[in-house]
């Protein structure tokens, strides 16, 4: 479920699960899993950057770090954007 999806750890790292290779962006503002923040998304997504700021996941974890490891991460780093759709 979606839900069970966004609560914390998931069974796998994207890393050993062979989705990733490195950080990538998630906007996730680290309240509420799966809740992007405008402040933490490079302006919804529309800023390169440096003055704007996005939080990444962790890459190779497989506990609640996939989805916020940290925050204020400038926009002018180059990392994918990482989409989960349902």
């Amino acid at each position: 479920s979606w839900d069970a999806l966004l609560d914390g750890g998931i069974v796998q790292s994207l890393a050993s699960a062979g989705v990733v290779s490195d950080h990538y962006w998630t906007g996730d503002n680290g309240l509420a899993a799966g809740v992007t923040d405008l402040n933490q998304s490079c302006a919804g997504w529309t800023s390169g950057d440096g003055g704007s700021h996005a939080s990444i996941g962790w890459y190779n974890t497989s506990s609640s770090s996939w989805l916020m490891y940290a925050a204020n991460n400038q926009c002018n780093n180059s990392y994918r954007i990482l989409c989960v759709a349902w």
